[in-house]
């Protein structure tokens, strides 16, 4: 590796666990349930912590074995920070400019993901691999959603990448499961643990709100320009395009439209680093559009942190 590659990446790998530590200590809202989730999983077996708790096996194996080692707030930045290291090798085995792609992650997604919703984050792990990789046969998506509900269940939304030559199938679909969606989860004891998305604790869902209009932006620019996307990018136009038809269909379980819709963003990493190296239309309206969500995610936090 040249010297003008080694140092960018150094400096990236010393301010990805410092950026991953103060927002953890600051504006995480998380950190919290950890550590009750910390001292729940002391002095007991792992079959014992699947039977008493309802959290997904994959994430409840990281947490149980980091909480039999260290501290609760050392053993949530454990696994952020396990999280990041992960992406950050995703991001530069298969994406254009990887080191602009993780930098972006990084001041965009970390405070939302691995310093808060860390189960969340360790799915988006293997969302991520879906997105950048090619499916090696008829089953790897579904073999991904598997892993990547595990760690959360949103991971599901894996499955939509199956429609990639059919983009209206998911979208229709989606308008459909809104439809049926409450009667599903209070149909069956077997869905008890989904009864949360059902509530409304996280806002109504504003149709108003600024990110989702840059990813209606982006929804139109690459549904208009869909046959010149690469097959990669068309991964991640999709997945932004059913965060914003879900945003709008669920607008009575704001919990599933806002996770859901923020999931959904994370699309826009395929969409400007991969396919075609120089700048295209898509990428052009895609890179404003983010633009738009960097800054103003940089901004909440320094409001967030000036209010500590």
């Amino acid at each position: 590796m040249k010297l003008t590659s080694i140092i960018p990446h150094s400096i990236l790998l010393v301010l990805t666990p410092l950026i991953l530590y103060v927002l953890m200590i600051t504006v995480s809202n998380d950190v919290s349930e950890y550590e009750i989730i910390w001292g729940l999983l002391q002095n007991i077996s792992l079959s014992e912590a699947s039977s008493s708790l309802r959290y997904e096996q994959g994430s409840l194996f990281v947490l149980w074995g980091f909480a039999g080692l260290v501290s609760s707030s050392t053993s949530f930045y454990l696994v952020g920070t396990l999280a990041l290291s992960i992406k950050y090798y995703l991001f530069n085995r298969y994406l254009n400019n990887p080191l602009i792609a993780y930098f972006l992650y990084l001041i965009t997604f970390v405070h939302i993901l691995d310093a808060n919703q860390i189960r969340v984050a360790l799915s988006v792990c293997i969302l991520f691999y879906a997105l950048f990789v090619s499916p090696a046969s008829k089953y790897t998506y579904l073999w991904l959603t598997l892993v990547a509900v595990l760690f959360h269940y949103s991971g599901v939304i894996i499955l939509f990448l199956y429609f990639v030559r059919w983009p209206i199938v998911p979208l229709v679909a989606v308008i459909f499961g809104s439809l049926v969606f409450d009667k599903v989860i209070m149909s069956t004891d077997y869905l008890n643990f989904a009864r949360i998305w059902l509530a409304s604790g996280d806002g109504k869902v504003n149709l108003t709100n600024s990110f989702f209009i840059m990813q209606v932006f982006i929804f139109i620019v690459c549904a208009v320009n869909w046959k010149s996307l690469s097959e990669g990018q068309r991964r991640g136009a999709l997945l932004n395009m059913v965060g914003v038809v879900i945003y709008i269909s669920f607008l009575d379980n704001p919990i599933v439209a806002h996770r859901l819709r923020e999931l959904s963003q994370l699309g826009i990493f395929p969409i400007l680093f991969l396919g075609a190296r120089y700048l295209t239309f898509p990428k052009l309206v895609t890179s404003i559009c983010f633009c738009y969500i960097v800054f103003y995610n940089l901004l909440l936090i320094f409001l967030e942190l000036m209010q500590i």
